[in-house]
């Protein structure tokens, strides 16, 4: 095995422990059906690898040279390796992974390459991504190779913009052991890549001497989203890239200067919810911030907690519980719980939200918490959200998405849009198109889903409205008639501002509206 400093043991002051450990139990299942458990001891032995530096802040050194090689395979002498150090348990609860581990998920080219002075060259991957990049080189033993990240480029001297950071902590170096072509990419770091500089490169690099490796947490974030006009498609997928950019096994801030998990006003991370299906994602990180709240029913402002820890005495919640964030916990679970529908969630987090609660009213006047240290509090809303200052997002009308609103929303010269969201039922699927003819809106519910399904009417006083060639509905400028009912699936219709409402069941539609109510 080998053992990186990661969140744990951070050479900064924003760590747990000293140092990395290792808790093994490797069961094995042999070929003639009897088993071999592998489990680390006193008897495991140790040394130091050509990983010589390495943290989340100040990127990673390796040192080729320092190399053993068949160190990780059967009948290796390691008769040379000191004991290894008994170590004291972390603390807290051992629990199974929950969520996918975080891996590179995806690799990409470079877009462009430039030589902006002697020994050096810039690679720009056209894109901002969270993860680190693959160099591939030749050179003499002991050369040395630092590669150096960035999100900027310094439009002057065109070399990497470091002024948004500490000047060299997104920075990895190699030494290379010399006699062939190696290839290097780091293990127990990240950093912000769109532009990576190589300084000490030997010769001239080929334009596929790197690629870059986007590195995140590999949940499925299966979605679509489709429509008519370019501009809205690429805003929903930048939404989309930056979104994915900060799960790395919990929400960062940002992939640099605050790569922490703020439980900042839940509306924020409430609206990230319905982006993807990925539920254990998000319990995991309700269940660290469980586990960070302290005995006083205090949760922090960034969750894992491994701050420096302390806080002004004249602070009345102690830590660094501000109820503009830390306190948002309860309603980050509810949250939860609206899309997943899943009443574990509530019965497992109920007693710490009572604490949470009991804690702020403790320090409020009148049942109003005036005391915090931001003082940027957000109205509440009646929903994942709702708040103020945040934009709305798809939310269910019942827990679980068992029953949702269906709305399109025809704007401008906007002609056809669709979209598809995974839940715990299934796929809700939603798509439609229009033209000078008719719109057609095709819906699609998975079992165990109802909705209310609302055909806009465009601003017609007279159309028609069919469901797979049968008649719901028909207005002319003077009165409305629904069609003969009942109709598979639908359960009834009735006018709305601006549309025509039907109540559906789950299964496949397809509606039409078209002008004149013949």
């Amino acid at each position: 095995a080998m053992l990186g400093n990661g969140w744990y043991s951070e050479p900064s002051a924003h760590r747990y422990g000293d140092s990395p450990r290792l808790l093994l139990q490797l069961d094995v299942e042999l070929e003639d059906g009897s088993a071999v458990s592998v489990t680390s001891d006193a008897g495991w032995r140790t040394a130091d690898g050509p990983i010589t530096a390495n943290g989340l802040w100040g990127g990673e050194c390796y040192d080729a040279r320092l190399e053993q090689p068949g160190w990780s395979e059967p009948g290796f002498d390691a008769a040379a390796w000191r004991p290894v150090e008994l170590k004291s348990a972390p603390g807290g609860t051992l629990e199974a992974q929950e969520l996918p581990p975080i891996r590179v998920v995806r690799t990409l080219p470079p877009a462009a390459v430039t030589n902006p002075r002697a020994g050096t060259w810039v690679f720009d991957f056209g894109q901002l991504f969270g993860g680190w990049a693959r160099v591939r080189v030749r050179g003499d033993r002991g050369h040395r190779l630092r590669i150096t990240y960035s999100a900027r480029i310094d439009r002057i001297t065109g070399l990497v913009d470091e002024r948004h950071h500490v000047k060299g902590s997104e920075a990895d170096t190699y030494v290379l052991r010399g006699g062939g072509e190696e290839s290097y990419a780091p293990r127990f770091t990240y950093h912000p890549v769109r532009y990576v500089q190589l300084d000490g490169y030997p010769g001239q690099p080929a334009a596929d001497a790197v690629t870059g490796c986007v590195v995140r947490s590999a949940v499925d974030l299966t979605q679509t989203f489709a429509c008519s006009d370019p501009l809205l498609e690429r805003i929903h997928r930048n939404v989309s890239w930056t979104f994915s950019n900060g799960l790395y096994g919990f929400p960062l801030d940002c992939l640099h200067r605050e790569h922490w998990g703020w439980t900042d006003p839940a509306t924020i991370t409430s609206t990230l919810y319905a982006r993807a299906w990925m539920p254990r994602f998000w319990r995991k990180w309700l269940a660290d911030i469980r586990c960070a709240q302290d005995e006083a029913g205090v949760v922090p402002d960034i969750v894992p907690d491994y701050r420096p820890s302390g806080s002004s005495p004249n602070n009345p919640l102690r830590r660094k519980g501000d109820p503009a964030w830390g306190g948002n916990y309860p309603l980050l679970v509810w949250y939860l719980y609206q899309y997943i529908g899943d009443r574990e969630l509530l019965a497992a987090h109920y007693p710490a939200m009572c604490r949470c609660v009991a804690a702020h009213t403790e320090i409020a006047e009148g049942h109003l918490v005036t005391h915090g240290h931001y003082g940027d509090h957000m109205l509440p809303g009646s929903g994942p959200g709702d708040e103020e200052f945040v934009s709305g997002d798809p939310r269910p009308l019942a827990p679980g998405f068992a029953r949702v609103d269906i709305r399109p929303q025809v704007v401008a010269d906007l002609t056809s849009a669709s979209g598809a969201l995974k839940t715990v039922h299934g796929r809700i699927a939603v798509a439609w198109r229009r033209d000078d003819e008719q719109f057609m809106l095709d819906v699609s519910l998975p079992p165990g889903v109802r909705g209310n399904v609302r055909v806009p009417t465009l601003g017609r006083s007279a159309f028609r409205i069919d469901e797979h060639g049968s008649l719901l509905w028909r207005q002319d400028s003077a009165a409305a008639a629904p069609g003969r009912w009942p109709l598979e699936g639908i359960g009834g219709a009735s006018a709305a501002p601006g549309a025509v409402a039907f109540e559906v069941g789950s299964g496949d539609y397809r509606f039409v509206l078209r002008g004149g109510a013949g």
